[in-house]
């Protein structure tokens, strides 16, 4: 069962404690990229969500391959998650963390993707000579 109650009970309780920080969509923003966008490895992280999600619906579209299926769906479940972190008020530093994971899988993917093309190209070198 779903309560629907809670979203506004909870942002009730934190404007009756003078919340101010990451009650509304601006430093909801704001908050996500002084925050979490700040740190080095989370900006190369969330980068290459966006960078892995375009290039992986255009070769999609291009070759409709299920790697690129595969990569496409996890970029996607990524971007919902980071999505819904902005859905509650207030917006908690820990909402911003659940793409990691999927993040995490797409770095995975891609290096494995990376390991095969030069494992080929190793190996077609080495017949070559």
């Amino acid at each position: 069962m779903v309560n629907l109650v809670y979203t506004r009970l909870n942002t009730l309780y934190y404007q009756e404690l003078h919340f101010k920080m990451n009650m509304d969509l601006g430093s909801k923003i704001s908050g996500f990229l002084s925050n979490t966008v700040s740190s080095p490895l989370n900006f190369i992280l969330y980068a290459l969500l966006v960078f892995v999600g375009i290039t992986s619906f255009v070769l999609f579209i291009r070759k409709k391959s299920p790697t690129d299926l595969n990569i496409l769906a996890v970029a996607t479940f990524a971007f919902t998650l980071f999505l819904t972190a902005f859905a509650p008020t207030p917006t908690q530093q820990q909402y911003f963390f659940a793409p990691v994971p999927f993040l995490v899988i797409i770095l995975a993917i891609v290096g494995s993707e990376i390991y095969r093309i030069n494992n080929r190209f190793f190996i077609f070198s080495s017949w070559a000579c």
